[in-house]
């Protein structure tokens, strides 16, 4: 079964809705993820086949088979993604993109084929157990919210896990539950869960563990300062496709100069302003500095709506789409401060 972020990306970008396409992207590239994750478990499975059975032999070269498969489902996602990074720059249509996201679809469902065989051969040879751990790569929280993250451990081996000591490096203050599982059959799964309380700004990686399978996540904890940090670093972005337009050539983005320094122009005043908040902090009152907030969030409304306002002849709706969205990943970002300041 295609993985359904995958597909909604792809028909994004068949419905030729830019904007749905930026939001779409990073759900697609975490489902790429996952993927990568379940078959590098599964290329175990594929090393203990060719080691304990002979190469002329069907479950051997069933295994030759995935890892040939494997990669070529790795190189067809890779050309997914840079050609949807292509696409923002002007370059390959939606419709190309799809194109390739279609393929790597493809290539994906010819691995899971084949995977199925895979398993199979592992449980007539009794292979050894072979886990593989998935779970979020990113866990962004609130200083003093509640961390509760979950990850799945498999057995994609042949035979019985048996006595799994589960581990958690990282973060003092978090817990993971369970710390043992007593077995997990092939095929099954056991979830694995990570919470607790961070009131401390943090930014550190976090390592689950179940015997030989690992899982990483960078936890990142943020307080008001955090979130201007986030925000000042998309304005940085949005400066930088803005000094690119200013230089590009590409007749799909043809914005007049004066039209690209009045844009510039809003960006770079609300960086202004935000490192003014922030170096005020604990010097002001807290009301005054979240309404100085509010007022950064419009003047960023306002860059979206002149973004809006301009014609197709001067900036496409790719471009429109991925300035506007990362301006709106700025107002989000400014409008969690501002709730942290009152």
């Amino acid at each position: 079964m295609s993985d359904e972020r995958i597909v909604a990306f792809r028909d994004a970008l068949r419905d030729s809705d830019p904007t749905e396409v930026v939001e779409r992207f990073d759900r697609f590239d975490a489902a790429i993820e996952d993927q990568e994750k379940r078959e590098a478990a599964l290329q175990n499975v594929a090393r203990g086949l060719v080691a304990h059975v002979a190469a002329d032999e069907p479950a051997n070269q069933t295994a030759q088979q995935f890892f040939r498969t494997a990669n070529k489902a790795q190189q067809a996602r890779l050309e997914a993604k840079f050609d949807y990074l292509l696409y923002l720059q002007g370059g390959p249509s939606a419709e190309a993109v799809a194109q390739k996201v279609d393929a790597a679809l493809s290539a994906t469902e010819q691995v899971e084929t084949i995977a199925t065989q895979l398993r199979d051969y592992s449980l007539d040879i009794s292979l050894p157990s072979t886990l593989g751990l998935t779970g979020p790569s990113s866990i962004i929280v609130e200083a003093g919210s509640v961390v509760d993250a979950t990850f799945t451990v498999t057995n994609v081996g042949g035979s019985s896990a048996e006595d799994i000591e589960v581990g958690l490096t990282g973060e003092e203050n978090l817990s993971i539950e369970p710390r043992s599982i007593a077995s997990i059959d092939p095929g099954k799964s056991v979830s694995i869960t990570v919470t607790g309380t961070v009131d401390e700004p943090t930014e550190s990686p976090l390592i689950v563990s179940a015997d030989e399978a690992s899982a990483r996540a960078s936890l990142e904890v943020i307080d008001e300062n955090g979130y201007f940090e986030r925000a000042l670093r998309i304005l940085d972005e949005i400066e930088e496709q803005l000094e690119l337009l200013s230089a590009d050539d590409d007749p799909e983005d043809d914005a007049p100069e004066d039209v690209l320094e009045g844009l510039e122009n809003k960006i770079q005043r609300a960086q202004t302003r935000i490192a003014d908040v922030r170096g005020e902090i604990g010097n002001r009152p807290a009301h005054a500095l979240a309404n100085r907030v509010q007022s950064i969030q419009q003047l960023l409304g306002a860059f979206m709506n002149q973004i809006d306002g301009l014609s197709n002849a001067h900036l496409s709706d790719r471009t429109k789409a991925v300035l506007s969205s990362d301006a709106e990943l700025a107002i989000e970002a400014l409008a969690a401060a501002e709730q942290k300041l009152q």
